[in-house]
């Protein structure tokens, strides 16, 4: 059988695979803020912006954060559980 394709010819292997990139996920490196110096206004003293957002990081710049939750899900990586809270959730209460 021939092998699957996309509409533009290209192989088909998946959500984001295919665009030079190999499926790695987020934890290596880990996530850390990053930040940039902007030094163009004339005149003015330069800025320190902080970026709270893993495709700032220089590792992941290529990816979308849609793509690099899917590597992690397909790694088995889903997160920290949460402790279970809210509607539903068995809770005690100082009232009785």
């Amino acid at each position: 059988a021939p092998a699957a394709t996309t509409a533009f010819g290209a192989p088909s292997s998946g959500f984001g695979v295919g665009v030079g990139a190999a499926a790695t996920g987020t934890g290596n490196p880990p996530y850390r803020d990053t930040q940039e110096r902007d030094t163009a206004a004339v005149g003015s003293a330069p800025q320190t912006f902080n970026y709270k957002s893993i495709t700032k990081m220089a590792e992941y710049a290529n990816k979308s954060f849609e793509e690099l939750r899917h590597e992690d899900y397909a790694k088995g990586n889903k997160g920290a559980a949460q402790p279970a809270s809210g509607f539903g959730a068995a809770t005690t209460s100082p009232f009785g």
